[in-house]
């Protein structure tokens, strides 16, 4: 991530893929957060950046310490959790980290008291028992209500009526156009969707944490953008979120 990417996640502000903070108080508090994250689609933690959005950075020499409390704070979460850090240096000399966390594959996690957290917009809620998780779990975009398209594992599947062109000639001097609901042309994609099209066509077992990362931008925007696809019939999800892939339907 460069500098000006760094701003841009900034400006776009805190949501269920993003949280600001100015430091790291203790383990414990940031193993919460970090768990609240690997329960959804993953995230990032901005070290360094306070509530309002600004980025007041870190003091360098403090940079080794913070990442022993992270690395701390990710083995205390029950269940092993790997985590991605990546240090900015500020025009002021001081430093924002970009602590990543990708979406568990072993779901729950607890934090270091036994307790589930999980992401709510740009909060968390706690979840007091697996089975409440699970049953969370299964209306999974009715919770996260800054990111109502992003899809879940028990998402309904999608119609399956794609537009089907006609098998018969047209007739010379009837050139009318197709009814836009039938016609692929009258689709509104924006570049950022063109990109993850592509990339879905490259590799249709990509997931967001991959797809945030190729293409710059946060999981909530990435998470729009392919309900604005799902929600158009260009792409559907074959398969649960966790082993399943991306279909094209074009």
């Amino acid at each position: 991530m460069t500098t000006v990417e760094l701003m841009d996640l900034i400006a776009s502000g805190e949501d269920s893929g993003t949280l600001f903070m100015v430091d790291v108080r203790d383990a414990e508090s940031l193993a919460t957060e970090m768990a609240a994250f690997a329960n959804i689609l993953g995230g990032q933690i901005l070290l360094g950046v306070n509530e309002r959005g600004n980025a007041t950075g870190l003091d360098p020499e403090h940079i080794q310490g913070i990442n022993q409390q992270i690395e701390t704070a990710a083995s205390r979460i029950r269940r092993p959790l790997t985590v991605h850090t990546e240090n900015l240096l500020l025009e002021n000399d001081r430093v924002v980290i970009v602590l990543t966390i990708p979406e568990g594959v072993d779901k729950p996690y607890f934090d270091t008291t036994g307790v589930i957290w999980l992401k709510n917009g740009a909060d968390k809620r706690q979840v007091n028992s697996t089975e409440e998780f699970r049953l969370l779990s299964q209306s999974f975009d009715s919770f996260l209500a800054d990111d109502p398209t992003i899809p879940c594992e028990n998402d309904p599947v999608e119609s399956q009526s794609e537009p089907v062109e006609s098998e018969d000639e047209p007739v010379d001097g009837q050139n009318e156009p197709v009814e836009a609901e039938n016609d692929p042309v009258e689709y509104d994609v924006s570049p950022l969707q063109s990109q993850l099209v592509n990339l879905i066509r490259s590799n249709p077992d990509i997931t967001y944490n991959e797809m945030s990362e190729a293409v710059g931008k946060s999981r909530s925007t990435v998470g729009r953008n392919m309900g604005r696809l799902r929600d158009q019939g260009l792409v559907r999800r074959i398969g649960s979120d966790r082993h399943g892939h991306w279909e094209i339907l074009e």
